[in-house]
């Protein structure tokens, strides 16, 4: 779609721009210098216009090849359009000469740039070095010879350890601490609540042969019976626990099953319900129409009669 519109926007845009460039050069007055119109606006006016002709010849080919056979009419406009274009820019291309600014040459820099030194040969560095070569200085003085320093004693300075045979026997046991402890540490928590629970923790009595084992077994098999009745007594308190709790939940079955009873039957009672005053609603309209009817035709009985 944009394509076949096209040319028709090429056309009229050429149209619209040779139109204006014939107004803009009608008058060969308005391209003569003046004092309010210097001559370099008029060479930037101008440059512009040839600038737009040479934008009005690509519409022009354009066209040419956008219409590979044209009519002769379209062929004599588009003749006719190159001929003003080309009388146009020859007509610039004069004012554009007459008005073109004249171009200034700069000053030139070189003569302004200072003149260059010659490199420093070799001899001139060692002239230079020897000028500026600064004047034998006077030897120095000898410095006087200086008296020794008196040497300083050492005696008292270092410790020497003591001899091991004047150590005696009592200074070292009264500066080593004891590795034994005093007492024996505390029962634990852990023993004492076993204590608490099972009787006391069998230990090692000093009894030779087979009486200690026996009495160490003995100990063991009543903690033995003590934890199996622990653990009786916890079966026998779940066992009461559930059936507590089987009672509730029977109680709430038998309190839901009677409730979805009740449900049932208040539904059916809302079933009849429904029906009969739905009947009876039926009833009252037909009562209310009949009375109207019978209104109606009285009232027509005493105005026709």
């Amino acid at each position: 779609m944009e394509y076949d519109t096209e040319p028709q926007h090429d056309e009229i845009n050429l149209i619209r721009l040779v139109r204006r460039l014939e107004k803009s050069v009608a008058s060969s007055e308005e391209w003569k210098p003046t004092a309010s119109l210097p001559k370099e606006e008029i060479w930037l006016k101008a440059s512009r216009s040839l600038q737009n002709i040479k934008f009005a010849r690509k519409l022009v080919k354009n066209l040419e090849a956008d219409d590979f056979e044209p009519p002769p009419k379209r062929l004599n406009q588009l003749n006719d359009t190159k001929a003003k274009l080309e009388r146009i820019e020859s007509f610039l291309n004069d004012v554009e000469k007459a008005t073109e600014p004249e171009t200034r040459k700069s000053n030139p820099i070189l003569p302004t740039l200072p003149v260059p030194r010659p490199p420093l040969t070799p001899s001139h560095i060692e002239s230079s070095q020897d000028s500026q070569q600064p004047p034998p200085l006077s030897p120095p003085h000898e410095p006087k010879e200086k008296s020794p320093s008196p040497a300083v004693s050492t005696n008292g300075l270092f410790i020497s350890p003591p001899d091991p045979d004047e150590l005696s026997p009592t200074l070292i046991t009264s500066a080593l601490p004891s590795l034994l402890p005093s007492s024996y540490p505390p029962e634990t928590a852990t023993t004492s609540s076993f204590s608490r629970n099972f009787g006391p923790i069998p230990t090692a009595r000093k009894v030779g042969g087979a009486h200690a084992s026996t009495a160490v077994q003995e100990e063991l098999s009543s903690q033995l019976e003590l934890m199996a009745q622990q653990l009786k007594r916890n079966a026998m308190h779940f066992s009461t626990s559930l059936e507590k709790d089987k009672a509730v939940v029977e109680d709430a079955q038998s309190k839901l099953e009677g409730n979805y009873d009740m449900m049932q039957q208040e539904r059916v009672r809302l079933r009849d319900h429904s029906g009969k005053s739905r009947s009876t609603t039926c009833m009252t309209l037909g009562i209310v129409i009949l009375v109207l009817l019978v209104f109606m035709l009285m009232v027509s009985v005493i105005r026709f009669s």
